[in-house]
């Protein structure tokens, strides 16, 4: 009968973690961002943000953390934003700080 509880109470407790994973893990937002100096050249892929990087502002490189702090209003980590390259795209060298293609997501 011990054995019976027990394996009922983890059973609980995993279905708990899975369904609190699962409502952590739910989106809220989708940005499709490109990061880079010129817009023309951003533009060779589908995005909705542009991050500009040049000397002007000092910004160089795509910075996930910068990010989503910026678009959903906390850090990137598992539950709160998560910045993945977009499906297609590669980094380009070019101009003051490269071309990069990136999905970023909030989560509730």
């Amino acid at each position: 009968m011990i054995f019976r509880s027990i394996s009922v109470a983890a059973t609980i407790s995993m279905i708990f973690l899975i369904v609190s994973n699962r409502v952590q893990a739910e989106t809220t937002q989708l940005f499709e961002v490109c990061h880079g100096e010129f817009r023309s050249v951003c533009s060779k892929h589908h995005f909705h943000v542009w991050e500009d990087c040049n000397a002007r502002n000092g910004v160089r490189g795509f910075d996930p953390e910068a990010t989503c702090q910026h678009l959903c209003g906390w850090p990137l980590g598992p539950g709160s934003c998560s910045a993945t390259r977009m499906p297609g795209t590669n980094y380009e060298i070019g101009n003051y700080c490269g071309y990069t293609w990136m999905e970023v997501r909030c989560y509730k």
